[in-house]
């Protein structure tokens, strides 16, 4: 007993307390969608049938001119023991020659190669069979041209939809990335969605369910709510299933994210989505323009926060441009090393670009190139590979953890689903496969869930 209180103010005091944490700590939320690490952005203008198959050409063109073996790709990206790899072209031919016939004694001897030769291959087979895991049709770079013309583009952007829908060639999180919904520019953006949609909805095939529509400028509840209630009118006048037109906000102004207050505004925007918002894309071009680089990751870090325990996924931005390619075939020895240096210096860029994303907790990025796909890939699969058993052995002990107590508290359920969404990200981009969860003690069950919750739910069964 505490001294000198009244016992009834005390406890009076404690419940009042226990209640507010109720309200306050709701158990984290999870998305049925894929946890991808990239979006692909192609130009609405240059959208044609076939896209991603081409773009998974491109990128394997890229890899074939750029990285012809493993240890050019590592030493090119400087990843992870990249110093210890040779240069001398007999030594690399003896050790390719050795990592391609199964040499168990290099993983002790040069762990760096085995890693190298993993990844290496797990890059090429997801460029070949599955490039893209995103695509964003962008509509940005229409601002400025006539609504007839831009009309002309979102009904063939819609058509050429349909026919990759039919033949299954879209990945698997498909959708558009319009303009602003800000006064003077929200005309603009509706007016592309309606004609899409309309033609999208016309087909036999189906509309692509989920449909992601992008947008910016949203500063205020009042018009993301007005624009959910159109995506409602939308899908009751086009014959869509309810709610499979799903928003993705960017975070591209201060106004997104804090009020003339200073109270944080992005948990307050996706609320008004109600439950439509599956992504806040955290755009640090534009943030970084206008309030400086070291704003925009202050931006990022605080949207972070903001959302945490919510079932919707932070994308960072674009990423850094490759250079301008030379298609000329007759280039000089120089011309051809120049070139070479200059892709594998815009490379590191982007994969120290991706693994700081992935530190800072933003590990989905946009792509601009399919030439940035390597490297991306690279990147990502090289953390992945060389961090996902103490990644899987601390997922255990957070499990275990929520095992223990009773009942579990919304931190540690939280912490597990952080946990939980990295290394299925990790499988989604083909980093992991299924079987390596499975030998970590996550079943099929667990897999699909994708819910920390349902797991230790189980568990306790």
């Amino acid at each position: 007993m505490v001294t000198g209180m009244d016992p009834d103010v005390l406890a009076a005091a404690l419940a009042r307390i226990e209640r507010a944490a109720r309200r306050v700590s709701t158990p984290p939320g999870v998305s049925d969608l894929s946890l991808p690490i990239q979006t692909l952005v192609v130009s609405a203008e240059g959208f044609r049938p076939g896209t991603m198959n081409r773009a998974g050409r491109a990128a394997m063109l890229m890899v074939h001119a750029f990285a012809s073996d493993c240890v050019v790709l590592w030493r090119g990206l400087r990843l992870p023991g990249w110093e210890a790899l040779p240069t001398d072209p007999v030594q690399v031919d003896d050790l390719l020659g050795r990592l391609d016939s199964g040499d168990a004694g290099l993983a002790t001897r040069w762990p760096e190669a085995v890693l190298a030769h993993e990844v290496y291959r797990r890059v090429t087979h997801r460029l070949a069979h599955q490039p893209v895991q995103d695509l964003r049709v962008d509509f940005f770079s229409t601002i400025d041209l006539p609504e007839e013309e831009v009309d002309d583009i979102a009904v063939g952007v819609a058509h050429c939809l349909l026919e990759d829908h039919r033949s299954g060639l879209l990945p698997p999180r498909v959708g558009v990335r319009l303009g602003s919904i800000q006064p003077g520019a929200a005309s603009r953006t509706l007016r592309i969605l309606g004609q899409v949609m309309s033609v999208l909805s016309s087909g036999t095939e189906g509309t692509p369910d989920p449909f992601l529509i992008s947008v910016a400028g949203a500063s205020s509840a009042e018009g993301v709510a007005a624009l959910v209630q159109l995506l409602g009118h939308l899908e009751e006048r086009c014959g869509l299933r309810r709610s499979s037109l799903r928003l993705e906000l960017a975070v591209d102004r201060a106004e997104s994210v804090l009020d003339d207050t200073g109270r944080v505004r992005v948990r307050e925007l996706i609320a008004a989505a109600r439950g439509r918002c599956d992504v806040v894309r955290i755009d640090t071009d534009a943030l970084a323009s206008a309030q400086g680089t070291g704003v925009a990751h202050l931006v990022r870090d605080l949207v972070r926060l903001s959302v945490a325990g919510l079932p919707v996924q932070l994308s960072s931005g674009a990423s850094p441009p490759l250079p301008d390619m030379d298609d000329d075939d007759v280039l000089s020895a120089t011309q051809r090393a120049t070139q070479f240096a200059e892709v594998h210096a815009a490379w590191r860029t982007h994969a120290e670009h991706v693994l700081e994303q992935q530190v800072a907790g933003t590990p989905w990025g946009w792509d601009l190139d399919p030439g940035q796909l390597p490297a991306r890939l690279a990147a990502t699969m090289a953390h992945a590979r060389s961090t996902w058993t103490t990644a899987m052995r601390e997922l255990a002990g957070t499990l275990r953890r929520a095992l223990a107590e009773r009942p579990c508290g919304p931190e540690v359920l939280a912490d597990g689903q952080a946990r939980l969404e990295t290394v299925l990200r990790w499988l989604d981009c083909g980093a992991l496969d299924a079987s390596e969860l499975a030998r970590a003690g996550l079943d099929a069950q667990d897999i699909g869930s994708r819910s920390f919750q349902v797991i230790v739910d189980r568990r306790r069964a």
